[in-house]
């Protein structure tokens, strides 16, 4: 591919290209630094001058176990048995292990080997003596005495003016190597901080360069660009202006075209938007245009939040006008009910309706009776009973829930009009109940398919019609008793008027009987006068 030099990412490219290549020479030469650095402290840290301390200790306790040793035969006492036996248990053990550690197994040269073995026969020399005068009375023993002085003279004392020079040169050599390493780090140093300089001048000038000629290059056409986004913020929609070239800021004017086109559109959709016209075709610039994706998903939002705005002020509206129709205290049950069933079929733009109602006068014989239906405007007054469990009337009463058909048989129902008759395309069957007491079954044809806010409307008003309907029970039944009531009222208002006549006939015959009795007595007495 040939780089086109005239072009404006081809020399920025050919800039940071050389930036780039110069920051990875110096990234090297850092890093390589940087790891020198981290090598010679490793091995200072973890081998050198652990190794140095851990031998200059080893000295002192090569110079220690001697005096020790010495003290336990010649000036016995008991803190320096407990240093001997401390040294011999403990310390040589600790330290053997920490030069090892620091050594490293594969490290060790023959010498270092030798020095730590001939401090190890040292030690058992220093225990061969502790062994045999482990007890006081035993100092009097002066085979024992003798023993003990053979060890120290012959093995203890040589070996340990022997290890004396060897460590000596052997924490000699350890210092050597600790004074080089020092050397090697410090010059290292030096290497990261002239490279940190260089870096630093380095970069200045490079700077200064680059912006320079990004002035020239850069700079001045983006500015004639800079003018023409600041109207752009300002809300000012206007074509472009700038001469086209054949470099970047050429391809700058052809998206800022592209931009505008898009924002023309944009603000023309949202127009449509703020209308209400939520059926407005748009298509974003891209699968990758956030601000035509916005708008578009802004739009289906909105027309989603009408669309369900319109269902509740639909639902309400709703509820409130049957709300009104049940609260009517002029109509009787019958147009009571009559409205009902006119109101729920109208108001869901169905075909045909009809309003079941419980009948539970007989507790042995309950069933549900047509109390209303209404189609096509015209009322049919039909005389139909249902029982319980029979049919989808009685199957919705018994089990209480909604039965919504979408395939209606052909001979479920018809629905005639003047210009025929047809089967509906569904059928609505709404248990009419209220704390899962059933009161009725609600009944509508449809030739279209329900929403589903539909069907939750006519669930939430059967509630209220069930509560009506429970209201117009008990009013109907007080009416009929009051009615019951005031006709055995008149007929036992007749029965007593009709005993009132009979007790003054009854009197009357008294009376009438009390007169012929004393008419009687005195023609008896004037019989008897005249036979004496």
């Amino acid at each position: 591919m040939k780089l086109n030099l005239k072009g404006i990412s081809a020399k920025i490219a050919a800039g940071y290209a050389a930036i780039i290549l110069i920051a990875i020479v110096i990234s090297a030469i850092t890093f390589f630094t940087i790891q020198r650095l981290r090598g010679v402290d490793r091995e200072i840290t973890t081998q050198i001058l652990p190794t140095y301390i851990a031998l200059k200790e080893f000295s002192s306790l090569n110079e220690i176990s001697f005096k020790l040793s010495s003290n336990w035969i010649y000036q016995p006492n008991q803190k320096d048995k407990d240093d001997l036996t401390t040294l011999v248990n403990k310390q040589w053990p600790e330290l053997k292990s920490r030069i090892l550690a620091a050594l490293g197994t594969e490290n060790q040269s023959e010498e270092e080997k030798k020095i730590l073995a001939q401090f190890e026969s040292v030690v058992v020399a220093s225990q061969k003596i502790m062994t045999k005068l482990n007890a006081d009375s035993l100092y009097s023993n002066d085979i024992v005495i003798d023993e003990c002085i053979t060890i120290l003279d012959r093995t203890i004392k040589p070996k340990s003016t022997e290890l004396t020079a060897d460590i000596g040169k052997w924490v000699s050599a350890k210092n050597d190597s600790l004074e080089k390493s020092t050397s090697v780090k410090n010059t290292s140093y030096t290497v990261l901080t002239y490279l940190v300089v260089m870096s630093i001048l380095l970069y200045a000038v490079i700077g200064i360069t680059a912006s320079k000629i990004s002035t020239n290059i850069i700079v001045k056409p983006i500015t004639l660009l800079k003018n023409l986004i600041l109207t752009l913020s300002r809300g000012e929609i206007n074509d472009v202006s700038i001469s086209k070239t054949n470099d970047e800021i050429g391809e700058m004017v052809d998206s800022i075209n592209i931009m505008i086109k898009g924002l023309k559109s944009n603000r023309d959709f949202a127009v449509e938007i703020g209308k209400g016209n939520y059926a407005s075709e748009f298509a974003p610039l891209s699968e990758q245009d956030q601000m035509g994706n916005a708008l578009i998903n802004m739009r289906n939002n909105l027309r989603l939040n009408a669309e369900e705005s319109n269902r509740r002020n639909w639902s309400t509206a709703g509820l409130a006008e049957i709300g009104g129709i049940l609260r009517r205290t002029d109509l009787n049950s019958e147009a009571l009910y009559d409205s009902i069933i006119q109101f729920v079929v109208k108001y869901l733009s169905g075909n045909q309706g009809a309003l079941f109602i419980l009948n539970d006068e007989d507790s042995h014989n309950e069933y549900l009776e047509l109390i209303a239906c209404y189609a096509y405007n015209r009322k049919k007054y039909l005389h139909q009973k249902v029982s319980l469990g029979e049919g989808l009337i009685g199957q919705c009463s018994l089990e209480k829930e909604v039965i919504y058909l979408t395939q209606v048989p052909q001979d479920f129902v018809r629905i005639t009009s003047g210009l025929g008759d047809a089967s509906p395309s569904c059928i609505l069957i709404v248990p009419i109940k209220i704390n899962e007491e059933v009161h009725g079954v609600l009944e509508i044809a449809f030739f279209r398919k329900l929403l589903q806010h539909e069907i939750e409307f006519v669930q939430k008003i059967s509630e209220s019609i069930a509560s009506t309907i429970t209201s117009v029970k008990v009013a109907d039944r007080t009416k009929r008793m009051v009615h019951e009531l005031q006709e055995k009222s008149q007929v036992m208002k007749a029965q007593e008027e009709e005993m009132r006549q009979n007790m003054e006939e009854l009197s009357a015959t008294q009376e009438e009987m009390s007169r012929k009795e004393k008419e009687y007595i005195t023609k008896i007495h004037h019989l008897e006068e005249l036979i004496r």
